[in-house]
């Protein structure tokens, strides 16, 4: 989820997930003995749905949408006389709020003006990877202790 954060794609992937789950005993019948790759997928199907889960969560946090940004809660920042979406190169945009405020903080997630940004890809990625470590770490050192108990 944390890499793949995006709304549109976690949701058919949670809704898949969802269907597994809510036609599990149907399916397992239908599956008896088989020993086809359907088994398999089947007894995925609660992976399949907290991958969605998660991947709809980072996706509100990268605020991304089938790979186009999403404007929830409005910028904090705006480029003069020019409205958002026709910024040119080299365009400065300036903060709406005073420093330190709390008007200047973005309420959930990133700000959308990182998508017209010049490093987008390069913020997004770095971002994307700092996060990835820090969840694995979060999760081995989590497994670590319940080895312990």
């Amino acid at each position: 989820g944390v890499m793949y954060g995006d709304v549109g794609h976690g949701t058919f992937l949670f809704l898949a997930g969802v269907a597994m789950c809510w036609n599990e005993k149907k399916t397992e019948q239908s599956l008896k003995g088989q020993g086809s790759e359907m088994e398999a997928v089947h007894a995925m199907r609660y992976m399949f749905m907290f991958m969605g889960f998660y991947a709809i969560y980072a996706g509100l946090i990268y605020n991304d949408c089938f790979s186009l940004g999403l404007d929830l809660f409005g910028s904090r920042w705006v480029f003069p006389n020019q409205d958002y979406g026709t910024v040119n190169e080299g365009d400065v945009a300036t903060s709406v709020a005073e420093y330190g405020s709390n008007e200047s903080v973005y309420p959930f997630g990133l700000d959308p003006v990182w998508h017209v940004s010049g490093n987008e890809l390069l913020f997004f990625n770095s971002f994307k990877m700092k996060m990835s470590v820090i969840f694995g770490i979060c999760q081995m050192f989590l497994g670590t202790v319940i080895k312990g108990l």
